[in-house]
């Protein structure tokens, strides 16, 4: 089963919109043009009269406008000041090869400064001397997508007291700096100073300082599906930070910690993740940090050089409810998986998870459990160990997986629907061959834990969903590109979640 639950507003809901640009189009919207040949003299309004630089077309737009940035390196640093709106986002898209390089003489490379509803995608961000991308000061309801952002002195992605942002399916990597495993704040991906309400997905983190942090009051943000490795300290940290919910992430061979909680870091819930081979201990909870959980994870073979190091380390002053986890093979020649006041929940077990691989290269098998179904010649003991309570539909088969990569998905109990504007829906609509033609009828044909990928385009429908998903197989609904539902001023809602 998936074990994604996604927080957009509240962390229950049970069907996830993401990239899904909602416009009731008013006619007015407009496309710029950035190009390295181009002049900011020009108007911006076709790749003939392109302007020469991502800053002036910032200045022109307005909301519901987007910028296509062409292929080439931009020597700037580019302030966004203007919003957005709920229904007309401001969209910023690059071109595979498009570079904003801050040559190591600009702070930033994009800054969004008290804007909102900016979608930013597609940039290579680097050189800049404090973060690639910055969302500062209020800066709400913004999307940063399938952005590279890496050399930058400070961090990746810092997220300074903005709320209710997406950032997804970023790679970041080489942001250096700091001097220990706690007190530097160079980082992947830094979220402060009450960053709230934020979904933090699908995004590869490596040789950093740290892999991402959340700190000083950035609470009620959802932290999934994220890759950090190879990290100089730390995968993850979670500081004065709260009520986050921490699934399906992966925290491989750091040089500190796998993950940890301190300085009053309370009621985090850290369920189906894989710690794995991290250079001292796998979880560790210190300076007050309580009433966490901590359920249905892998925590393997970290910190195996020395009899300090734990897989679960919890420090007097510090608790959490711990069960259902699979911790094995920690510290020194693997016999200290617990330490401080932690102990083994009455469900934990200590086994060989039976990886298909732990060889980083074969990435399609990486951290993932063996299982007969899937032709392997085992089945790990993680399969159906995790807690009954956290399965889709409580005391339901098959139960959850310890460890992220939970093999309901993998096994293909789910589908995934794909939508186009030149689609038919009387196809099958399995295949981007045979997608449908609305995203209606994606709608009508999904169960929980599906997906739907609405392809680039433009639909002029009011999408109505009422079947729910589950805390835990969620309905996945995802555009690819610039994908558009326009109400065409004659509906009263482009998508409505009807008790679902």
């Amino acid at each position: 089963m998936s074990k994604r639950a996604v927080l957009i507003k509240r962390m229950s809901l049970a069907v996830f919109l993401t990239f899904l640009i909602l416009s009731a189009t008013n006619g007015y919207c407009a496309t710029y043009y950035v190009s390295t040949t181009g002049d900011d003299n020009d108007d911006g309004l076709s790749q003939e009269t392109a302007f020469r630089t991502i800053q002036k077309a910032a200045d022109t737009v307005s909301a519901g406008d987007t910028v296509e940035v062409e292929a080439g390196t931009y020597t700037e640093a580019v302030s966004i000041t203007t919003s957005g709106t709920y229904s007309n986002r401001i969209y910023f898209h690059a071109e595979e090869g498009a570079v904003i390089d801050a040559e190591d003489t600009r702070s930033y490379c994009i800054k969004l400064n008290n804007a909102d509803y900016i979608t930013i995608e597609g940039f290579e961000c680097k050189n800049a001397t404090g973060s690639g991308i910055l969302l500062d000061i209020y800066a709400n309801g913004n999307i940063i997508t399938s952005n590279i952002s890496h050399d930058n002195t400070d961090t990746g992605i810092k997220l300074n007291d903005s709320s209710y942002n997406q950032i997804i399916s970023n790679t970041l990597y080489n942001n250096a700096g700091g001097s220990n495993a706690w007190g530097n704040r160079t980082c992947g991906i830094y979220v402060f100073a009450y960053s709230q309400y934020c979904t933090i997905q699908d995004n590869i983190v490596y040789d950093n300082q740290t892999g991402i942090w959340l700190e000083c009051g950035s609470s009620y943000n959802s932290i999934e599906d994220n890759r950090s490795y190879s990290n100089t300290y730390n995968g993850f940290l979670f500081s004065e930070s709260s009520y986050n919910y921490i699934e399906n992430n992966i925290s491989y061979e750091n040089g500190s910690l796998g993950v940890g909680f301190g300085y009053s870091a309370n009621y985090n819930s850290f369920k189906n993740n894989t710690v794995y081979g991290n250079y001292t201990t796998g979880v560790q909870l210190n300076v007050n940090s309580q009433n966490n959980i901590i359920k249905n994870n892998n925590i393997i073979a970290n910190g195996t050089t020395s009899s300090s190091n734990r897989g679960i380390l919890i420090e007097s002053g510090s608790s959490a409810d711990i069960d259902y986890n699979n911790v094995w093979n920690n510290g020194l020649n693997g016999g200290y998986n617990y330490g401080g006041v932690a102990s083994a929940g009455a469900h934990d077990i200590s086994a060989n998870p039976l990886f298909k691989s732990t060889d980083p290269e074969e990435e399609d098998d990486y951290l993932k459990l063996s299982s007969k179904n899937n032709g392997d010649d085992n089945n790990s003991p993680c399969i159906d160990a995790g807690d009954p309570e956290d399965t889709p539909s409580a005391g339901s088969e098959p139960v959850i997986d310890m460890g992220a990569y939970d093999l309901y998905t993998m096994d293909g109990a789910t589908v995934t629907y794909y939508v186009s504007p030149d689609g038919d829906d009387n196809d099958d609509g399995l295949s981007e061959e045979t997608a449908f033609e609305t995203i209606t009828a994606a709608v009508n044909a999904v169960s929980p834990g599906d997906t739907v990928i609405v392809l680039p385009g433009t639909y002029e429908e009011a999408v109505f969903i009422s079947n729910s998903g589950n805390q835990n197989t969620p309905t996945v609904f995802k555009a690819q590109g610039e994908a558009i539902i326009d109400a065409e001023d004659t509906r009263a809602y482009c998508i409505k979640l009807d008790n679902a």
